[in-house]
């Protein structure tokens, strides 16, 4: 790929270029990557209410009791939403590190974290179905879960999910209109 292309995603390098569905015209592909919205909204929601919880503990020492349970609540508090912060800010970045891809072969979802890569690739002739799903909250903030199935219904028998995709339904009709043309297409 290109470092001047300014379309093109190198995973390798976490070079993020948009995380709305595109399409590669050189390369015959559609890539999308995973929305960062969910987990920056739960960030957000949790960074306010470990505020306003130690807010109104450092307002009223005495609101259990005695000062010094009020500190142990305090710190109890701390703790846990310091906890869910990191995990959220992990789910963050290991979403950031992932791209689904959908080229004239078949579909591909994959990522890298550190020094670790995985790649799960499933060719048009195995696909036995796409399926969108979306529930109220991803309908409102526009994203959803694309999963591929093939001839199994869990991950170990060719089941490929790519969740919190922006415009679902867009990357769905990629994934249909590529396996049609490529079954339109005369054998090599």
């Amino acid at each position: 790929m290109s470092d001047t292309d300014p379309t093109s995603t190198d995973i390798d390098r976490n070079v993020p270029t948009d995380h709305s569905p595109d399409t590669d015209s050189a390369g015959g592909s559609f890539t999308s990557r995973p929305t960062l919205k969910p987990a920056g909204i739960a960030l957000g929601i949790t960074a306010l209410l470990v505020l306003a919880i130690v807010g109104l503990l450092v307002a009223n020492p005495t609101l259990f009791g005695t000062p010094e349970l009020t500190e142990v609540v305090l710190w109890v508090v701390l703790l846990v939403g310091g906890f869910v912060s990191v995990r959220l800010l992990l789910k963050m970045y290991v979403l950031s590190r992932m791209r689904y891809v959908v080229s004239n072969d078949g579909v591909l979802r994959e990522y890298a974290l550190l020094y670790r890569y995985r790649r799960r690739e499933m060719p048009f002739q195995k696909i036995r179905g796409v399926e969108v799903s979306r529930d109220p909250i991803e309908t409102l903030l526009g994203y959803g879960t694309v999963s591929v199935l093939s001839g199994g219904t869990n991950q170990s028998l060719g089941f490929i999910k790519f969740e919190h995709v922006p415009d679902p339904e867009r990357v769905s009709d990629a994934i249909v209109r590529y396996r049609t043309e490529e079954s339109e297409s005369p054998e090599k």
